[in-house]
């Protein structure tokens, strides 16, 4: 069978062998073993001065087999320039110096020399094949490299401006500005679920950093000055998940966020008593940031835009099961997906402007869209009616 050869393993020699030696009991322990490493090390020396002394006679046979060919092939177009080439091999090669100069006598001594080679290449594998290895020995560094300063520094995709964790503010910003936005709205319309976090979070992992949480913290406290209470507690929730897991990667020391999310949500999943205790340090923490947010509105004056109650009566905590439209979709995942202008129509309340911006575009964009809002509940047609036309005056303006 080709392939890799095993047989080094053989000749390993292991420090748990040294205790099954019949000395052992008689011998202190350490010094047994530091007499056996220094007959390993004699034994290596030995087998070191004995390659590279075949080693040495190899290259030197290797050249006089060239040379003694060299004139040999010489010899048969000229007789006289064999026997000055043969005097010149002679005297190259001490030993056959009184030798004669004829083709034959050219012929055996290159004869013999390939035949010493190839004996110094049998010691050699002999050699090879009888050496024991330590554990030191048996495994070498092939090739390191030191960086020191500036040049220690990761480029490419590795280089830490890459790494979401290591990005300055404005860069991670400007990287993921329209999936935090969506988060955000998406915390925002809906109750999210420790599964639909725990999903969302393994998904979008970049999310688990100082600046994510940043940018979550400031559109929290925009709700809270604009006294949406009710909406600022949901994004709170992601917040805070977010804020516990960057707490315990830190005081693990050794695992990153990713690992810790992972064990996190499990443990709330699975432990009541953990989640009830949990979600008990999480309203402490909303009542804080809720004043704080109450504080930063005096600070600025920034008018409010509701109260609490108006505020509790325009959304309802609904989980995502329940909220799925009859084709199987969520309103709140689609809706961020809608064309701004079908946004700001449907926001409105007012029919017409969406009739009028659905008429605007063509049938395959226009029945594209509208089907997704009924497969999600966002829109009822009426029976048989075809959602592509649903809301447009000219079915066959495109």
């Amino acid at each position: 069978m080709t392939g890799f050869d095993y047989s080094k393993w053989d000749k390993l020699e292991l420090s748990d062998d040294e205790d099954a030696d019949p000395g052992a009991q008689f011998i202190e322990e350490s010094f047994l073993r530091r007499i056996k490493h220094e007959q390993h090390e004699h034994k290596t020396a030995d087998y070191l001065a004995s390659k590279t002394q075949l080693e040495t006679r190899r290259k030197e046979a290797s050249e006089l087999i060239s040379k003694t060919k060299q004139l040999q092939s010489a010899s048969s177009s000229s007789t006289q320039a064999s026997v000055d080439d043969a005097q010149q091999v002679a005297a190259a090669a001490a030993a056959a110096a009184a030798q004669p100069a004829s083709a034959a006598d050219l012929a055996a001594r290159a004869s013999d020399l390939e035949a010493e080679l190839a004996d110094i290449d049998k010691k050699t594998q002999m050699l090879d094949k009888e050496r024991k290895f330590n554990a030191e020995e048996f495994c070498q560094e092939a090739w390191s490299r030191t960086l020191i300063g500036k040049d220690a520094q990761p480029t490419g995709e590795h280089a830490a401006d890459n790494d979401p964790a290591n990005m300055r503010y404005e860069a991670y910003v400007a990287k993921y500005k329209d999936q935090l936005d969506h988060i955000v709205h998406l915390a925002a319309h809906s109750n999210v679920t420790l599964e639909e976090c725990e999903e969302l979070f393994r998904e979008n992992t970049w999310i688990m950093s100082q600046s994510g949480m940043g940018y979550i913290l400031l559109e929290a406290l925009n709700f809270g000055m604009k006294d949406k209470f009710k909406t600022m507690k949901r994004v709170c929730k992601v917040l805070y998940h977010v804020k516990s897991i960057l707490d315990y990667a830190e005081a693990s020391k050794t695992l990153g966020p990713r690992d810790v999310a992972r064990n996190f949500f499990r443990r709330l999943l699975d432990g009541d008593d953990l989640r009830e205790d949990y979600w008990k340090t999480f309203d402490d923490f909303y009542t804080k940031l809720r004043d704080r947010s109450q504080q930063k509105k005096e600070e600025e004056g920034v008018p409010g835009e509701g109260g609490a109650g108006e505020e509790e009566e325009e959304y309802e905590e609904v989980p995502r099961e329940e909220r799925l439209g009859p084709g199987g979709l969520d309103p709140v995942e689609v809706f961020p997906t809608l064309p701004e202008g079908m946004q700001e129509a449907y926001h409105s309340g007012d029919p017409q402007k969406l009739r009028d911006f659905v008429a605007s575009l063509s049938m395959e964009d226009a029945r594209h869209h509208m089907k997704r809002m009924v497969d999600s509940g966002l829109w009822v047609p009426a029976p048989g009616e075809d959602p592509g036309a649903a809301l447009r005056n000219d079915e066959g303006a495109d």
